[in-house]
């Protein structure tokens, strides 16, 4: 097993900038591309990682991605399992829509009531269970276990398979020495929680006689989790509970209502020889679902990448039980395991992710020695800060991390939704972010910016802004230049050409034919011909006049047009404002951020776990550079409505935004955040949980073999893109009509 490393971080105490750092440190040190690993749970991550790793090896990036393992778990489970990836069933993609309407009826999602939106909710209440594994086989009678390697029937054991590095496959009809149909299944489930079960591998358990379990301490989840009030356990007559308020409360199994649609959809991906992303991990994790849909242990297929030395472990606070299992297995091999993240910033529960098995790794690593807290922040100054202390004290369980600010001067305070409505126009081309419990409750924020034309665009990847067009404000320039007299280039032509009709108020803007001709032509970005000069490419005599008396300024045209004068063209293509939900927020940062307290009776109150709304609360107030704004409709707290109160308790005090909220941002530059400067020191090593730092001391005992480097660049991601106007596509989203 690996000699494994926890990072645990505040927010903005730079966990990913760290683990870019110690890749660098060990590529330095003579590690070689291929004995590195790096997984995140995003690609642009991993493209990140393998960027940096590119600049020191000289080995190209896309080799790097490819041969290499800088890649998600799902990507590199992928690879291991030697598949095709033209087996994998994507819900999202024309085929995948195509087969789930052959297999069930209907493609996966859809209007509240349709047979769409009863699979929608069928598979994600699926996918939910198999990714936290809440549904193996409880077992009453005691059940042998070998060590794997050491049964005579595994494939890698020493009789069958001596040598089962990189590039070894396992497939279920080869012969391997053991039947598929009998493989020694071992369903586990009722001993354990119902979450978790698999945290330690069958290799690994012993099972006693009385009904009970020992694990291996390096495998100490289950132990944890059980004796623990911080996790899961399994209630009466099989069915789940989760935690509330340090409570158990029960779940409904809704096998009965959904299994009807999950048994045709699991037999029929069989039938069409298809896999889904979860299949991918069950297979590498050594799970598998039988008739009664529950799940029963087997032997893990692929193999495991021996020529790995270190693998690094990014975000693994939002590690799911299944996620935990493969990345254990993806690791087993190597030396040395790095895992970052922060209990208090997994916000993914509704997908599957578990904290509880962040902070077990957390406990484990602490009481051996080998727990590396970072407890700057270089984003939050010391008002946000003691509001994030403040919502993570009501956990009873809170071990302190003794926060301190790297960076300048910050208020907090509350504001009204009045006075808010006042400050967006000023602060468009600020930069500030509105976030909310839910993108639902943005709805009226949304509706006032695009009544007012103010730009603004979102941080979520499914709620598009409509002033996102890149095409549209590439048109709108280009008619500008034309007014104005400056010269445009063939492809700013061929752009017009596709933009206006043919006629308007019943004359001819282009001579006939030209409309055809310019979607062929191979054109030019060089300036070439002013409005009085475009009859030689196809303009009709009426196009100039049409121009200059600015009968193209209507509609969507006129939005932006107006949008430009009022803000810059930056503030249109780049908007300063950002809108999104608590959870798409995650990661990023803003000088201005205001949180929406209102929220909705399914997100609030009774229905939602406490530890969920806590670290939501924790990762919307730290996203705050500056100035930080709680915003409250004065009715809704007449009315009694549900609040999401990410605010000390009892406090109702409204602060004005200082001046220095409004200023414009800068642009075309990277706002970095030095972190281990020549006053940072080195950072520490916990020795038994004694040595957590206070007052922004960084101990004294250098991380492993020197001193990682914690250069933290936060980068903003606000460049405008130079090649959006010129390369555009199709814009993805129809624009409003005023």
């Amino acid at each position: 097993m690996p000699e494994t490393t926890v990072v645990v971080g505040i927010a903005g105490s730079g966990k990913t900038e760290m683990a870019m750092g110690l890749l660098e440190d060990r590529l330095r040190g003579g590690l070689k591309w291929h004995q590195v690993g790096y997984s995140s749970f995003s690609r642009s991550a991993c493209l990140e990682a393998a960027q940096r790793a590119s600049r020191l090896t000289g080995v190209d990036c896309d080799r790097l991605q490819k041969e290499g393992f800088f890649r998600t778990i799902h990507s590199s489970v992928l690879r291991l399992l030697g598949l095709d990836p033209k087996c994998i069933l994507d819900h999202e993609s024309a085929e995948g829509r195509k087969f789930m309407t052959e297999v069930l009826g209907a493609p996966r999602g859809g209007e509240t009531g349709t047979l769409s939106a009863k699979i929608d909710e069928a598979l994600n209440w699926w996918d939910l269970q198999r990714a936290r594994l809440s549904r193996l086989r409880r077992i009453d009678e005691p059940v042998g276990v070998y060590k794997t390697s050491d049964h005579p029937d595994h494939p890698r054991s020493a009789s069958v398979r001596p040598d089962f590095g990189v590039g070894a496959r396992t497939f279920s009809n080869e012969n391997t020495g053991f039947s598929e149909a009998q493989n020694y299944i071992l369903p586990i489930g009722g001993i354990f929680n119902s979450e978790s079960s698999l945290h330690a591998p069958i290799r690994e358990i012993v099972f006693p006689g009385e009904r009970g379990v020992t694990c291996d301490k390096k495998w100490p989840y289950i132990q944890e989790k059980l004796s623990s009030g911080t996790g899961w356990r399994l209630g009466g007559g099989g069915s789940t509970g989760e935690r509330k308020n340090g409570e158990i409360r029960p779940e409904f199994d809704k096998t009965g209502s959904f299994g009807e649609i999950v048994t045709k959809y699991e037999t029929q991906k069989r039938v069409w020889g298809k896999l889904d992303f979860c299949d991918l991990l069950f297979k590498y994790a050594g799970i598998r679902v039988d008739d009664n849909l529950e799940f029963q242990e087997t032997y893990p297929e692929g193999s495991i990448p021996a020529e790995i030395d270190l693998w690094i472990v990014d975000e693994f606070q939002d590690c799911s039980s299944i996620l935990d299992r493969c990345c254990q297995r993806l690791a087993e091999a190597a030396g040395e395991l790095w895992l970052l993240g922060d209990v208090y910033q997994s916000v993914y529960g509704f997908s599957g992710s578990e904290w509880q098995i962040m902070r077990s790794r957390e406990l484990q690593a602490k009481e051996q020695g080998r727990r590396v807290v970072l407890n700057r922040s270089w984003r939050n100054p010391e008002p946000v800060i003691e509001w994030g202390e403040d919502i993570l004290r009501r956990d009873p369980q809170y071990e302190s991390r003794e926060p301190v600010s790297e960076t300048g001067e910050g208020t907090t305070g509350l504001v009204e939704w009045k006075e808010l409505v006042r400050l967006l126009p000023l602060l468009a081309n600020s930069d500030t972010m509105v976030l909310s419990r839910t993108w639902f409750n943005l709805g009226k924020v949304t509706q006032f910016l695009d009544s007012a034309g103010i730009p603004w665009k979102s941080i979520q990847e499914k709620q598009k802004s409509r002033w996102e067009s890149p095409v549209q404000i590439a048109f709108v320039l280009v008619l500008r230049d034309l007014r104005d007299g400056k010269r445009i280039s063939e492809q700013d032509w061929r752009r017009v050409t596709e933009e206006l009709p043919q006629k308007m108020d019943g004359k001819e803007l282009f001579v006939r034919g030209a409309k055809a001709k310019w979607k062929k032509i191979e054109c030019s970005q060089e300036p070439k011909r002013t409005l009085d000069e475009l009859e030689e490419w196809g303009a009709g005599p009426e196009f100039a006049d049409f121009i200059r008396s600015e009968r193209w300024r209507v509609d969507k045209v006129l939005l932006l047009d107006q949008a430009i004068d009022r803000f810059g063209i930056d503030c249109v293509r780049d908007p300063g404002l950002r809108l999104g939900s608590c959870h798409s927020a995650k990661g990023l940062g803003a000088r201005n951020v205001f949180v929406l307290a209102s929220s909705t009776e399914k997100a609030s109150g009774a229905a939602v776990d406490f530890y969920e709304d806590l670290f939501l609360k924790y990762v919307a107030i730290t996203r705050t550079r500056e100035n930080y704004r709680l915003v409250v409709d004065q009715m809704d707290l007449a009315r009694g409505k549900p609040m999401f109160w990410a605010a000390p308790q009892g406090f109702r005090t409204f602060v004005d935004l200082p001046e220095g909220a409004f200023r414009e941002r800068e642009r075309h530059t990277d706002e970095d955040f030095e972190v281990g400067g020549e006053a940072a020191g080195s950072l520490g090593r916990e020795v038994s949980g004694g040595d957590v730092r206070s007052e922004g001391s960084p101990g004294s005992a250098a991380v492993s073999e020197g001193e990682v480097p914690r250069d933290r660049g936060e980068k903003t991601r606000r460049k405008a893109d130079s090649g959006a106007v010129d390369g555009a596509g199709e814009d993805s989203y129809d624009w409003i009509s005023i």
